[in-house]
């Protein structure tokens, strides 16, 4: 049995005008086999139905404003509604070490700041999506 390909959401919200970390990482996740879907969104429920258009393992966000609590917060929020509140939500961009842990406790799988390679961010999308797939199948 072959592995499934993971699929990817990266997204930027509209107010965050500097989109060139958000691109190279969706660069990286497809260098290393993943499908990447980079969209601009407005909201956190936007970035959700785009989501569930595409089917994706994993949303990933950059952020570079300092609305990670928030977006982070409304993300999970929303995903929760949608009933895919097992997606993996991945953030990266200028986010303070002292914010991680809070992150974490609103249920981000993943959160690399800036000094972070793209390689330690590819292996915790990849190890995030795994840990879901294993639980849902029991393994």
């Amino acid at each position: 049995m072959t592995e499934q390909r993971i699929r990817v959401l990266v997204c930027k919200l509209n107010f965050d005008a500097h989109d060139r970390g958000g691109r190279y990482i969706s660069r990286k996740l497809m260098e290393a086999g993943m499908e990447t879907i980079f969209s601009r969104v407005g909201t956190a429920k936007e970035a959700v139905e785009v989501a569930l258009q595409e089917d994706v393992d994993a949303i990933g966000f950059s952020i570079l404003t300092g609305a990670h609590l928030l977006v982070a917060a409304e993300l999970i929020d929303e995903l929760k509604k949608a009933g895919m509140g097992n997606v993996p939500v991945i953030m990266g961009g200028l986010i303070p070490t002292d914010d991680i842990a809070q992150l974490k406790a609103l249920g981000v799988a993943g959160v690399f700041t800036s000094v972070a390679s793209p390689e330690e961010a590819v292996a915790g999308v990849r190890d995030a999506v795994l840990a879901r797939r294993a639980v849902e199948i029991g393994g």
